[in-house]
């Protein structure tokens, strides 16, 4: 009874909607509907123009992966016996798809033609692709540029990887012909482009002598012009009205309706339509668009009723079900498949996969995700997630399937001959997902990276839950490990989670009892050879683990972010020690603290510092905050504001392992910094050769020039020390003189009765 009275309702609100919105159309703008409908038909004619190209790419190349996967079960052309079969199937194929010349390759670039011809393509950078598993298509000939030929490399691949590779080259025409719509009678101008935007087809009428790509017609600051070169770039949807003054020759006069669509199947190009506005218009007659007769007003709104009456019930079950469909399956904010959708998939390929298909589970995270997610907001990060799932779907092929699973992570299952050509692959992935935000605008703020673990399925484990599990533990190794993105699973891990397991569990019960430890190095001043401060580090006095260093649990911590915890921890511990050696009475020393990048990026942090430095009554000017330079470097223009309020506070800054990022001139011009730590690595038998003394000598000028202090550490003897001195370094620390000592043993060392015996001198 209540669904009858709201469909009752319904069409009576119908009723009154379909009498508004009649009387309102009827009065509408006659130019305004023009407009409208021209635009609607003609982006809709773009997409059809797009499809109607990815019918004919896709026709060729699912061909030609077929007759691969044949060739693969008969044998290579290098065999005898098969080597008549194989080129019957490629002539047949030939005459079939209407193609210019069809070839077989070998691994070595050899290559045949049915008739005996020979050839080497080994040159063929789209051939080499082919050999790592990727089919490619592009616009190129034989012997030259001239020729307007296209070309499909697809690969052959059997039980031992990719053993050849078909080459296939198909004539312009075979594209061409799809490139003609009958609604504008020839006028309009249609444009197959590449995503650098060079013309590879233009119709009849089209000349852009003069401009290698599209872009270069428009205006040289044009907002237009920005637009597209990011749309097409990402082989995306475009339409615009352009008034600007192109080449009237070739397009009409201005403004002009351009539509843009990327072709599915083809990761490399799109079709474009442009008409001037006065022909198009032109194909749209509204005369009699407000002298409708009432009687057919009246008979189209009891049409239009009785259909919400009849279609309203449904549609209102239809889309409840397809909302619960959505929320249970997708991802709305990555448009990709959820987690649950993908395990029943990744589920089911692992099941069904046999001798021939090997698989492996992937996780993908992006680097710095929640530090990007906070400072950009979530409409950018949303932006960010979609472009890399388009690109993602783009990259993915049959039977092989990805998911958006939460936040930084994407979940992968894709097909593999060997680890080498799993991990090319991803890498090559990297570098294309990498690009997501490498175009020019307001969005070229940041650098994407991203980490990959990769658990393989093997005969006696392939089941969902182990290889999803194997992968975490290979990602977690990824994200920790500067050299590579790529990690692959193995048993150790086990092992390093249980005790990075163990970690955890005691990290909160630790920070409660005290159990990490503040050592301190002292650091002297090379003219004096006095102590002139200390740098400190961290111990765990764990009760079972005995005395643990700070490689055994800081690199949990920084991923788990209990770092955040520790860094407040060790500053307290400092000046609560500064405080009680005031008391004494004794001459209050600088100490430098480690901060990690996630309090880095706390716009709140200094604010806290102050906070409890004010607390124990210690000077400012007494902390020194440490960061590492690859640190500043990679994030520069983040930090460089954060570091100049530390300043502000009163807090010196120090930059530590300088000399260790690719542009160590440039981070230190741009960043304010009162102290640099010279990396040890430069003081390796330095004081040996003329060589390393100059690259020293320099660190230094530069530093004093820019009023900076130098500290050496890892100094090993004292003839280092005598040269880092004549250099005019400031400080020095390092074994040679006084290893990290603790609390206790420092105090003594430093201010103890035989204080001033310690000196380097």
């Amino acid at each position: 009874m209540k669904a009858r009275y709201i469909l009752i309702f319904v069409i009576v609100v119908g009723l009154v909607g379909c009498l508004i919105l009649g009387t309102s159309y009827k009065n509408r703008n006659e130019g305004v509907m023009r407009t409208s409908d021209a635009s609607h038909e003609f982006q809709l004619l773009c997409s059809t123009l797009s499809s109607k190209m990815q019918d004919t790419i896709s026709k060729v190349t699912d061909n030609l992966a077929g007759a691969a996967d044949a060739l693969a079960g008969l044998g290579t052309a290098d065999e005898s016996g098969s080597e008549k079969d194989v080129f019957i199937m490629l002539e047949q194929l030939k005459e079939k798809l209407g193609l210019e010349e069809i070839l077989y390759c070998d691994t070595h670039g050899n290559a045949k033609t049915a008739d005996g011809a020979k050839y080497n393509v080994s040159f063929c950078p789209y051939y080499s692709r082919a050999l790592i598993n990727d089919t490619t298509i592009t616009k190129s000939g034989f012997t030259s540029e001239d020729d307007e030929q296209f070309m499909w490399n697809v690969p052959v691949v059997s039980n031992d990887g990719v053993v050849g590779v078909i080459r296939a080259s198909a004539p312009e025409s075979l594209l061409r012909k799809n490139m003609t719509i009958s609604n504008y009678r020839g006028r309009e101008k249609i444009l197959m482009l590449d995503r650098s935007g060079l013309p590879l087809i233009v119709t009849a009428g089209v000349d852009l002598k003069g401009y290698k790509t599209i872009l270069d017609i428009f205006e040289k600051d044009s907002d237009i012009k920005s637009r597209l070169d990011t749309i097409v770039r990402q082989g995306r949807t475009f339409f615009a009205i352009v008034d600007e003054d192109l080449t009237t020759e070739t397009f009409g006069p201005r403004p002009y309706y351009m539509a843009y669509q990327g072709i599915t199947g083809s990761s490399e190009w799109g079709v474009m339509l442009i008409l001037d506005e006065e022909t198009l218009l032109g194909f749209y007659d509204y005369d009699k668009v407000n002298h409708y007769n009432m009687r057919a007003w009246v008979l189209a709104i009891l049409t239009v009723v009785l259909a919400l009456g009849l279609g309203v019930y449904s549609y209102i079950e239809t889309n409840k079900s397809n909302r619960m469909y959505n929320l249970a399956y997708f991802d709305q904010v990555a448009g990709t498949m959820n987690s649950n959708f993908f395990r029943q998939k990744a589920s089911a390929a692992l099941q069904k996969a046999g001798n021939a298909t090997q698989y492996a589970i992937v996780q993908m995270g992006i680097a710095k995700y929640e530090y990007l997610k906070d400072f950009f907001g979530e409409e950018e990060i949303s932006r960010m997630l979609q472009d890399i799932s388009q690109i993602l779907e783009a990259g993915v092929k049959r039977n092989e399937y990805f998911c958006h699973n939460f936040g930084e992570e994407y979940d992968m299952l894709l097909a593999y001959h060997s680890e080498q050509e799993l991990k090319d692959r991803l890498k090559f992935m990297a570098t294309e997902l990498e690009a997501v935000n490498r175009q020019t605008g307001a969005n070229d703020k940041y650098t994407l990276a991203f980490r990959f673990g990769v658990a393989c399925a093997e005969k006696k484990v392939n089941d969902y839950d182990t290889l999803m599990r194997r992968s975490g533990l290979a990602y977690l190794s990824a994200k920790t490990n500067s050299f590579s993105n790529v990690e692959f699973y193995t048993s150790k891990m086990e092992s390093q989670a249980m005790d990075e397991k163990e970690i955890e569990n005691d990290m909160y019960d630790a920070l409660e009892n005290r159990e990490f430890l503040v050592y301190l190095q002292p650091k002297f001043d090379v003219n004096t050879g006095l102590q002139n401060g200390a740098e400190s580090l961290i111990r765990w006095q764990h009760p079972t683990k005995k005395l643990m260093m700070p490689g055994r649990f800081i690199g949990t911590f920084e991923k788990n972010g209990f770092i955040v915890k520790l860094d407040m921890y060790m500053l307290e511990e400092l000046c609560r020690r500064i405080k009680v050696w005031m008391g004494k009475g004794y001459r209050p020393m600088p100490l430098s603290l480690n901060i990690s990048q996630q309090n880095l990026f706390d716009p709140d942090f200094v604010k806290k510092a102050a906070a409890i430095a004010e607390n124990y009554g210690v000077p400012p000017h007494l902390i020194i905050f440490e960061m590492s330079e690859r640190v500043v470097a990679d994030n520069m223009e983040i930090l460089k504001g954060i570091m100049a309020d530390m300043q502000e506070h009163g807090f010196r800054v120090s930059m530590d392992n300088f000399g260790t990022a690719s542009t160590s001139m440039n981070t230190l011009y741009n960043v304010p910094v009162d102290e640099l730590k010279i990396d040890r690595k430069f003081l390796l038998n330095a004081e040996k050769t003329d060589r390393g003394q100059n690259v020293i000598q320099s660190i230094v000028e530069m530093a004093k020039r820019l009023n900076i202090d130098v500290v050496a550490e890892g100094v090993e003897n004292k003839q280092q020390a005598m040269m880092l001195r004549s250099a005019g370094c400031d400080m020095i620390q390092g074994f040679a003189f006084s290893e990290p000592l603790p609390e206790r043993e420092y105090e003594e060392y430093a201010y103890g009765a035989r204080a001033r015996e310690n000196s380097i001198w």
